[in-house]
């Protein structure tokens, strides 16, 4: 197939190109939403928004086009769902669907991040478990801890560089 042939064969024409790629888009959600409701919420709002995009016959490279849009979705959701308060340390895994090897592979996720959030300087683990862990604002904390917003905003992504950085570390 020559590389004409290959671009219109990617394009988004028809609701059966969207159907034909959600198991694949399904997949990539999943492994990053904690419930399958969610996942299932995401992919069915991602073709949604898909679908109504003003001129599909543009989009050359329709999974990546939908991979930013599901990443909007996702990111909409956290932004809108309340932090409420967790201890790290007393998470398990409790959903009886998952396998015992993702069980453990979880298990060992929240370890690898349990131990990066344990490497941190105090500061910096209390602002990133203020922001991330408390659902607080930046400029509450940054009342709370005396310190100017600029300061709570690098302490916040410096924590997830940290983290990052650890789990990866990790092979994660």
């Amino acid at each position: 197939m020559n590389a004409e042939g290959l671009e219109k064969a990617e394009q988004i024409t028809t609701c059966d190109s969207v159907v034909d790629l959600m198991p694949r888009l399904r997949s990539y959600v999943a492994a990053r939403t904690p419930t399958p409701d969610l996942a299932d919420d995401v992919v069915q709002e991602t073709c949604l928004r898909t679908l109504k995009h003003k001129d599909l016959s543009r989009v050359t490279h329709p999974f990546a086009y939908m991979i930013k849009v599901a990443r909007s979705v996702m990111y909409e959701h956290w932004k809108a769902t309340p932090v409420t308060d967790v201890d790290i340390s007393a998470l398990e895994v409790e959903d009886e669907r998952t396998s015992l090897e993702e069980q453990h592979l979880h298990r060992e996720k929240l370890a690898a991040m349990a131990e990066a959030l344990a490497k941190m300087p105090p500061l910096r683990r209390r602002v990133f478990e203020m922001r991330r862990v408390q659902g607080m604002s930046r400029q509450d904390i940054a009342a709370a801890l005396d310190l100017n917003l600029e300061a709570i905003k690098k302490h916040i992504n410096r924590a997830m560089v940290d983290i990052t950085l650890h789990v990866e570390q990790q092979g994660w």
